[in-house]
Parts: C-alpha cells; structure tokens; sequence
C-alpha cells in the first residue's frame, strides 16, 4: 500500500511540474480547434489539431504549418491533405492556414501583394497563439501546402528560414525573389506531369507562375544547396529525383507523376476532375512526414539580424524567450523573426 501512496506522490508531483498550460492541453488534444485573433485591423483564423497522445508526453511536439490553395479553407486543406489520421498516429502537430478571402498573400516570384494582408506575420501569429495549447518542438516546425499554399510555403521558407526546418510544395514549386534564406531549406517538392493550372513545363502567359520549368527549379534549389549527388528512382509513373549530400543536410527531393494533375497525390477524390488525375501509387502525406522526420533544423543560428550572436527571440516573434545557438557564420538581409 505504502508503494501505491508513493508512486501516487511521485505522479502528483510530475504533473504539477508541467507547464500552466498543461490542463488546456489536455483539453484541447485530438479536436481541430478553431483560433482567432484581430491584429492590425484584420481578422485571423486558423484550425489547430493536437493529437491525444500529447496529453501523456510532455516532450515539445513537431508541428506542420498547412497551407492551402486558392479559394480553399482550413477545413478543405485538412481533408485535401489526409494529414489528420498521420498527425494521431506519428504524435505531431497541424497548424492550417486560412487567408484573406481563402487566399493567401502570395503572388509571382513568391512575393506578396503589398496591398493586402501580411500573412508571413499571419503565421507568426498563428504560431505564437498554438502555443499556447501545444508545446512546441522549435527544430521541427514544417510547412506543407497545395497550388497557392506550396508557394506560399516557398516564400515562408524564405521568409522564416528561422523558423521552418523544412517545406514541402504539392503542385506548386517555385523559388522565392528575392532569397531571404539564412541557411539552405529542405525540400521535398511533389508535380503532376500534365498540371491544367501550374504547367509542369512553366507558362509565362501565367504571370503568378512564369517560364521556368518545374524540374528546372528543382535543380535550381539543389544547386543553391550545394546539393552533391542525384539519384533517380522510378516506380510506374512515379519519378523520384533525389538531391541528396547538401549543405546542413538540406536534401531536394522532387517527385513527379506522369499524366498526374492539379491534385495531392492519394488524396480524397474531392477535387473537380477538370484539374485531372490523382494518383493513388503514392501518399504524398506520408512521404512529407517521412521527410520532414529526417530534416529538423540543424542547430546553428538561423536569425537574419546583421551582427548577431545567440539572440533570444521575444514576444514578437515567439511566446518566451528561443535561444538559437551559436554566434551567426553568415549574416543576409531579409525577415527577422523579432
């Protein structure tokens, strides 16, 4: 009896030495939480799922930044995405966009409109508000978007290279002008062959999209990289291209599918056929997660600040004080976090 009353204690003691949070958490875990907020005259939206399993580990969980397409909601990139059944079982957490108008701010060259909403600070206000329901693993936060939502993952990874360990676009790859990036970004990039909206082979009748081929900027991210090695792997119309041996571990992985379309690979069939095929081979979903398991954020300084050295990040950017690591080896204009 005497062992019960002090395995007892010892769990009492545990738990009161979580976070105050802790008890929102639990709460909160395994629903899609809608969160709000109004800044800057402007209302935010985002849906935030926890998975059950966060309420009985205390350790900071990775988290995925879902961007979606345009004319979509938060709701529809969850379903699009399949990502809610992995977030359970793999014990991560989703973190979906909405934008103004169920359009994210982001236009040719992955720049934004400067007339409309600012949706990179959109995101830090999203991340700032889920932490307060989930602990957050700092080195493991991704983002994976589809059509509009994959370049606006390219321009956050640009943006907030300080924060986004690595990307994942899904029909929608591009390079970000300019290039803000304060280290090399992972990327695993997935592209239908006969795309009806972002051409495979570029369209520079397409202001937004432009000329350059998609395999074109893949190799493009693999050589900003450093990327040494490529490897091709075929499996019916899937073709995977690996860039692989790159700086900081920063891989490019591109997969394309023949006579795939405008469409997330394995997805539910709720996209309207004339954007063409889905292919069902594959799961983009799992293959992202799998991806983004093997690319965490290298433990460097990552802050954009010209000067810096180990700089805690404050409210602005983050809830509490972030220490990023080592004085800075390489300094680049762009985003701060702070």
């Amino acid at each position: 009896m005497g062992r019960w009353i002090l395995v007892l204690a010892m769990l009492i003691a545990e738990v009161l030495s979580w976070p105050a949070s802790a008890s929102m958490q639990c709460q909160d875990a395994g629903k899609i939480l809608q969160l709000q907020e109004s800044a800057v005259g402007h209302e935010y939206l985002w849906k935030l799922y926890v998975p059950k399993r966060h309420c009985f580990e205390k350790h900071p969980l990775p988290l995925w930044i879902l961007a979606p397409g345009s004319q979509q909601s938060a709701d529809v990139a969850l379903q699009l995405s399949k990502v809610l059944p992995l977030a359970q079982h793999h014990g991560f957490a989703v973190l979906a966009l909405q934008g103004q108008g169920n359009c994210l701010n982001v236009e040719a060259n992955c720049l934004p409109n400067p007339w409309l909403r600012d949706d990179v600070e959109y995101v830090l206000a999203g991340l700032r508000k889920a932490s307060k329901h989930v602990q957050i693993d700092k080195r493991r936060i991704f983002c994976a978007g589809y059509s509009r939502g994959a370049r606006f993952c390219c321009r956050i990874g640009s943006e907030l290279s300080a924060f986004v360990a690595a990307i994942a676009p899904v029909a929608g790859l591009r390079l970000p002008l300019p290039r803000n990036f304060t280290r090399p970004m992972p990327v695993h990039a997935f592209h239908g062959t006969a795309d009806p909206v972002n051409s495979y082979w570029g369209n520079a009748g397409v202001p937004y999209w432009g000329p350059q081929p998609v395999p074109d900027v893949a190799k493009e991210w693999s050589r900003l990289n450093e990327c040494k090695k490529t490897k091709l792997i075929s499996t019916g119309s899937v073709n995977n291209i690996h860039h692989t041996e790159c700086k900081h571990g920063a891989d490019v992985f591109f997969t394309s599918i023949e006579g795939g379309g405008h469409t997330w690979p394995g997805s539910p069939d709720i996209l309207p056929p004339s954007l063409g095929r889905t292919d069902f081979s594959i799961s983009a979903s799992r293959l992202i997660h799998k991806f983004f398991q093997d690319h965490p954020a290298p433990s460097m300084c990552q802050t954009a600040r010209v000067g810096c050295g180990s700089h805690p990040i404050q409210n602005q950017g983050w809830v509490g004080n972030w220490h990023l690591g080592q004085p800075c080896a390489h300094q680049k204009p762009g985003r701060h976090p702070a």
